[in-house]
């Protein structure tokens, strides 16, 4: 089998962050988890969700939700 190695700039920041949460999830590296993704990638078995993230939930009073179903 031949291999080849991609080299992708990113901060040191987000590298961080990547492995830290590759960690919590059970992977052994960030190199793990970005084999894992390119596999699931090329075999079309990988869906990504793209969502912003609410900090704060509002939840409307009874009155206000009506208002704004009107």
């Amino acid at each position: 089998m031949q291999r080849t190695t991609i080299q992708v700039p990113l901060t040191k920041e987000l590298r961080k962050k990547a492995e830290l949460v590759s960690a919590d999830m059970g992977f052994s590296s960030l190199q793990e988890t970005i084999r894992v993704l390119l596999t699931k990638l090329a075999k079309h078995e990988l869906a990504i969700r793209v969502e912003d993230q609410v900090e704060e939930i509002i939840t409307l009073s009874p009155e206000a939700e009506k208002s704004v179903r009107e």
